[in-house]
């Protein structure tokens, strides 16, 4: 079982929408948790309004990635998205790599006419440099949102062929302007603050299976920047109030699978982790009910399960509404052990502090999600053609 040591649970022009494409990439879990721990402990002329549809993209399984440019002339990144985040962070071209030529993508800011220095941040030993520059969202030749003079983190210390075994050249944080350390609005925020964005949203569309031993780059669904995806996702969309407004963080008052079910208030984020994560009572007994046996792995508990398993839905409520994500998602085979497949459930103790469950990718694959930064709320909609 050694072998789950590896599994992934995660990660502006006129009035119109811009939908741009996301990739999906997997790496190694550690190294992705590693950095996502980093950029947690940071924490504590306009042109027209347009929405802009861009792809995302799948790459080696699980993490979401979109294409972004900084600088003019611009130099551009593949971008993780990251809903427990706030900030751009890329690695700067300055970045110590032990002494190894790095070939790899970093920010020269000596390269762009338009960028400008404004200060240095420390955290626990690691160093950034807080710049300014013009950001666009989407890749070079395709319909971007230029946001100028939005602030973002150089990374100037992590070695910069961390990213690039992740296969990412930074990260772009889609949460609140609490969590950022720039002293600036982050690049979402920045833009709804000019005005750029048709409405002061984000919408997802996720689809593809997740599978860590996929080397091979594919679709893996759309993002709107600006607006909502009426060709991927059904014109309902029921909203619910965040009930903070750092993370996008909402309550989930129940839960249910087969004959089990509870009613009970939990804080729970949606964001773009590998699995769901829960509460160890909880996940066990959902297990119970779809047949899946625990193992315990360095104190996180995973679930495996026959590949060829029929399984009821798991339904959380949320608000009134009920969200019901089937077998599709929920069970994965992330090595192609023959029969041997894992549930996206895991467990997670939160030590009494901060939200009891994560609802991650299984979650926003089954219903397209609106982040709605400007009304502090996230919707969902179904997906059409499932």
């Amino acid at each position: 079982m050694k072998v789950l040591l590896v599994v992934l649970f995660s990660f502006l022009f006129p009035l119109e929408c811009y939908r741009l494409p996301s990739k999906k990439l997997s790496g190694n879990r550690d190294k992705w948790n590693q950095l996502k721990h980093f950029i947690h402990a940071q924490k504590f002329q306009h042109s027209k309004a347009q929405s802009v549809q861009s792809p995302l993209t799948i790459v080696d399984g699980v993490i979401y990635t979109v294409n972004i440019t900084i600088g003019t002339p611009p130099q551009q990144f593949l971008v993780a998205l990251d809903a427990d985040s706030s900030d751009l962070i890329i690695p700067a071209s300055s970045v110590n790599n032990n002494g190894i030529t790095n070939t790899n993508t970093t920010f020269n800011s000596s390269a762009s006419s338009t960028y400008q220095f404004v200060g240095n941040v420390t955290n626990n030993g690691q160093g950034f440099e807080i710049g300014q520059d013009t950001v666009k969202l989407g890749g070079i030749g395709t319909s971007q949102i230029t946001i100028p003079k939005t602030r973002f983190l150089l990374d100037i210390n992590a070695n910069s062929f961390f990213y690039y075994d992740l296969g990412i050249n930074g990260v772009l944080g889609i949460a609140f302007e609490s969590l950022s350390t720039t002293g600036g609005a982050p690049p979402l925020i920045n833009a709804i603050n000019q005005g750029l964005l048709s409405q002061p949203i984000l919408t997802t569309y996720l689809n593809g299976q997740p599978k860590e031993d996929n080397l091979t780059t594919g679709t893996g669904g759309n993002v709107v920047y600006g607006g909502v995806n009426t060709k991927n996702c059904g014109s309902s969309i029921t909203y619910h109030p965040l009930s903070s407004a750092s993370y996008f963080q909402i309550t989930l008052s129940g839960i249910s699978v087969g004959n089990y079910s509870i009613s009970k208030r939990y804080q729970a984020t949606v964001n773009f982790e590998q699995a769901i994560l829960g509460p160890l009572n909880v996940l066990d007994a959902i297990a119970n009910q779809v047949g899946a046996t625990p193992t315990d792995v360095e104190g996180i508990t995973y679930y495996a399960i026959d590949c060829n398993a029929t399984i009821p839905s798991l339904n959380l409520k949320i608000g009134s509404n009920t969200y019901s994500i089937d077998e599709k998602n929920l069970i994965w085979n992330p090595y192609d052990f023959n029969d041997l497949c894992f549930l996206r459930l895991y467990s997670m103790d939160n030590g009494g502090f901060g939200p009891s469950w994560v609802l991650g990718l299984p979650l926003i694959q089954q219903y397209c999600t609106v982040f709605d930064l400007g009304n502090k709320r996230i919707g969902f909609s179904p997906v059409k053609n499932q």
